[in-house]
């Protein structure tokens, strides 16, 4: 492992780790207890962008891991995880009052897991 690994991997996994754990919270929260949000779209763009953050560090943290198993095909890894994760989170939603799973939701987060994983296929053919 080089040098140059180390501080990613320090920063990188206790992110992901967090903003894992930050998701399951917001996502599962009463909808009283969120703000309403002014278009219709403004939901699916939140959903889009959760998800478009949550695989970017899933992919750095697999791409810098000191752990061989998953720096390779480390966007395939974190976009798996990254997708199986929000579809776990639509799912965790439809017991939560004023809150339910929806189609077009998980729709917003693949598209959000799809566009970075084509920027981190982009950085690694670099």
């Amino acid at each position: 492992m080089t040098n140059s690994r180390i501080p990613s991997r320090l920063f990188y996994w206790p992110a992901f780790v967090a903003y894992s754990v930050l998701l399951y919270f917001g996502f599962t929260l009463p909808q009283e207890r969120l703000p309403r949000p002014i278009l219709l779209a403004q939901d699916k763009v939140v959903h889009f962008l959760t998800l478009f953050i949550l695989m970017l560090l899933a992919f750095n943290s697999f791409f810098y891991s000191s752990t061989p198993i998953f720096q390779k095909r480390s966007d395939f890894k974190a976009a798996t995880f990254s997708l199986l994760y929000g579809t776990y989170l639509e799912w965790a939603q439809r017991n939560v009052p004023g809150r339910f799973a929806s189609f077009w939701d998980w729709v917003a987060d693949l598209l959000g897991v799809l566009a970075a994983f084509f920027i981190c296929r982009v950085s690694l053919k670099k």
